[in-house]
């Protein structure tokens, strides 16, 4: 009998507001020094889909809900030719509720949201980028924090956190206001643009300011959306930006799985408020810990 997986709380929430406009589709990315060698790519597919059986699912039906279920076809890599994060198509997968992507010397894999989340999906393309490397040649040292292909896949991988670090009572919900909702011209396909910046410099410059990047970030995206959309309209509404929050940094979980919660930043914005301000502003408002208050072992 195939082993089957009940799909985890935020699984849920992304499996219903699935649609061909909205595709709860995620995508990580890697550049390679050369051309992506397809054979050896799909060597290094097979390989990690062995060791990590969560992954090699495809959706089941059942009588009240859906449900993830083994998948014993084999998930065939393919070359781009559809725009970023389309929705994920079973007859062009093979079931699968991922497809793994080259371009040139791009490497990429897209999620289904209702499988993994971050953590997961980089657990997954390290791995794959590493057994890449290995069936290419390469001479690639393991520094013990990759996945090895070699281990058994551990219970611990597979394990739905969500019911695991919960709380009888979740206390009162913080009644959410009404924010600022950015309206844009409806396009047939997605539109991407890209955007090069050096890690170490963004770090650097969230440094200065004496904050996160991610604090930062979140301070530069409400700026932006306050001086394009904002600025001269009668009614400035509250800016909010939704940022998911690892629970894996405030449980013991070693999950692949979704083990996420979000957090609203919002605040409203002057025309005199600067980017110091602004960030200020943020960090008080940016507590993940509270996202932790939500799920409390029993």
């Amino acid at each position: 009998m195939n082993q089957w997986y009940k799909i985890d709380n935020a699984g849920k929430m992304f499996h219903a507001v699935s649609e061909q406009a909205n595709s709860s589709v995620f995508r990580i990315s890697m550049i390679m020094t050369s051309d992506v060698n397809a054979t050896h790519l799909q060597r290094a597919l097979d390989d990690v889909m062995k060791r990590l059986p969560m992954f090699a699912v495809k959706l089941g039906k059942g009588l009240f809900w859906d449900f993830l279920v083994e998948n014993d076809q084999k998930l065939l890599v393919q070359r781009e030719k559809r725009y970023p994060c389309a929705p994920i198509d079973p007859i062009e997968t093979n079931g699968y509720l991922l497809r793994v992507v080259y371009y040139n010397k791009r490497l990429a894999v897209e999620f289904f949201h209702s499988m993994t989340d971050g953590t997961g999906a980089l657990e997954f393309i390290k791995a794959l980028v590493y057994y890449y490397l290995i069936h290419s040649g390469e001479t690639v040292e393991h520094d013990g924090t990759l996945l090895d292909i070699e281990d058994e896949p551990s219970h611990y991988e597979i394990d739905d956190s969500y019911q695991n670090y919960v709380t009888k009572d979740k206390g009162k919900k913080p009644k959410e206001t009404h924010a600022y909702q950015i309206r844009g011209e409806h396009i047939e396909e997605t539109i991407v643009v890209h955007g090069k910046l050096c890690a170490s410099d963004v770090h650097q410059l969230a440094k200065s300011y004496g904050t996160t990047v991610t604090a930062f970030l979140t301070a530069v995206m409400i700026h932006a959306i306050y001086k394009e959309k904002l600025n001269y309209r009668f009614r400035k509404e509250e800016i909010k930006i939704a940022i998911p929050v690892n629970l894996r940094s405030f449980f013991p979980s070693k999950t692949l799985r979704n083990f996420f919660a979000v957090v609203n930043v919002g605040m409203r914005v002057h025309d005199r408020m600067t980017i110091e301000e602004i960030i200020e502003a943020s960090l008080h408002n940016y507590k993940p810990k509270h996202a932790k208050n939500r799920y409390n072992k029993v």
